[in-house]
């Protein structure tokens, strides 16, 4: 029979209050604003140096969803948007019509790339083939939380690994901070 008197069971116990407790209050801050959320994993990346690659994937994921929403609950249909001017009429085409006709019909007619695109074509036309309809704005977050996805793996690959162990949070929190979504719309509007 367990007996709770015992000093080693009461730490037992008090670590595992501390982490339901710590875990509903990230879902009661998750459920409130993505914004707070972003404080918290935030708070987490900075004050923890707990390298534990479970923990650090689940409040990556955590940072990057909400950074996508936020990025995704943004205005469309201005005409410099490349989402609701280039990329949503090639979902919308790709819904209505069959791979050859998406893949080779359509290049000739809007603009469509062949180059560094060319994945994304791949991608939004395995978006349109699901059975269900996305209006512009879940697909910027399908779009934005993918490719920043891509973007934490390829972080905690190639850059994490190369910094001291204590300094591992904080590395992967600035670079997962500073992958700007926006900029990088405006930096290719610039462009074009």
């Amino acid at each position: 029979m367990l007996k709770v008197n015992q000093p080693e069971h009461k730490l037992l116990i008090n670590s595992a209050l501390i982490k339901f407790i710590l875990a509903f209050g990230i879902l009661y801050i998750f459920s409130l604003s993505p914004v707070l959320l972003i404080i918290a994993c935030l708070a987490y990346f900075s004050l923890s140096r707990n390298n534990n690659l479970i923990i650090q994937f689940i409040f990556s994921l955590l940072l990057l969803y909400s950074f996508s929403l936020i990025y995704s609950s943004r205005e469309v249909g201005f005409f410099l948007d490349d989402f609701s001017n280039q990329y949503y009429p090639w979902y919308i085409y790709a819904k209505n019509n069959s791979f050859s006709e998406y893949f080779i019909t359509y290049p000739f007619k809007e603009g469509f790339s062949f180059y560094i695109e060319f994945g994304f074509n791949i991608f939004i036309f395995l978006l349109s083939k699901l059975p269900f309809y996305f209006n512009i704005n879940e697909l910027i977050f399908i779009v934005t939380f993918f490719t920043s996805g891509i973007f934490f793996i390829w972080l905690r690959l190639a850059l994490v690994p190369k910094v001291p162990e204590k300094y591992k949070n904080l590395a992967l929190m600035v670079g997962l901070v500073f992958f700007s979504y926006d900029l990088l719309l405006l930096f290719k509007n610039k462009i074009t």
